[in-house]
Order: C-alpha cells, then sequence, then structure tokens
C-alpha cells in the first residue's frame, strides 16, 4: 500500500492538540457526569474509527437491504441524528473527536498497524492529552495565584 504523503506526526499532534484543549476546558466542568460522557464519546469515536471501513459497510448493507433489520438499524440512526442535531455542543465534540481519531487512525493503518494496536494507541494519546491539558490548567491556575501573591 503506498503511504500518502500526510506525515504521522501531523495527524498525531492534531490528536494531541484537541484532546489537550478538552482537557484544559474540562476545568470548569463541575459535573462528573460530563467526563464520563466526555470518556464514552471518545471510546465509541475510537472503535468507529479503527474499524471504519467495516462500519460503512455494515451501515450502508443494513440501510439499503429490504429486511425489517435495515428498517430498524435507519429508524435508530434517524433517532440518533435528531438526538445529536438537538444537542449540538456534544454533537461538535462528538464529530471533532471520530475526525481526530480518523485521521491517526487511517495514519497508523497506511502503516499496516493492527487495529488493536490502532485502538491502544488512540486512547493512551488521547487520555494522555487530556490529562495533559486538564494539568496544564492547574499549574498555570496555581502560577498566577503564586504570581498575585508576590506582587501585590
Amino acid at each position: 500500500m503506498p503511504r500518502s504523503k500526510s506525515p504521522l506526526w501531523l495527524s498525531g499532534a492534531f490528536l494531541i492538540l484537541t484532546f489537550a484543549i478538552f482537557g484544559w476546558l474540562s476545568t470548569t466542568w463541575h459535573l462528573p457526569s460530563r467526563w464520563v460522557l466526555l470518556v464514552t464519546i471518545t471510546i465509541l469515536a475510537n472503535i468507529v474509527a479503527t474499524n471504519f471501513d467495516r462500519s460503512i459497510n455494515t451501515l450502508l448493507k443494513g440501510m439499503f437491504g429490504a429486511s425489517m433489520w435495515s428498517l430498524l438499524c435507519l429508524m435508530g440512526l434517524m433517532t440518533v441524528l435528531v438526538i445529536l442535531l438537538t444537542k449540538l455542543p456534544i454533537f461538535a465534540y462528538s464529530l471533532l473527536v471520530l475526525a481526530t481519531a480518523l485521521l491517526l487512525s487511517i495514519d497508523l493503518h497506511e502503516l499496516s498497524v493492527s487495529r488493536w494496536s490502532d485502538f491502544l494507541i488512540l486512547v493512551i494519546c488521547q487520555i494522555s492529552s487530556l490529562g495533559l491539558g486538564f494539568g496544564g490548567h492547574i499549574l498555570w491556575l496555581r502560577l498566577m495565584q503564586y504570581w498575585q501573591h508576590f506582587h501585590h
């Protein structure tokens, strides 16, 4: 398989930067349920990203088949779409998570990395980046408190 011109470090940097920003912003969240939602969306996006070719084939075969299963699948998909569109911030987050995971997953797939290793690399990078952003924001707040304490 020919290697794309997209360097692996670029898609990895985009994923790390995106999740570090989410980690930074998450320090303002006062509900632990948002963390559960964040991790759940991340894991689901990783599953879709690492099995993207299989997911698309299954979805298309289900939608264009003539069975009761395809009708239920289509109704479920439309229900999920309506829920996502009414909750736009979660939808935007989900799409951003999926896009960054797909970028890195495609680059890893071109390097012949197994799906399981791809999934683990994605999860490790994402969780580490969330922690980096979260810890960076807490450190920033401490440094600002220290600065104000000694300069007033």
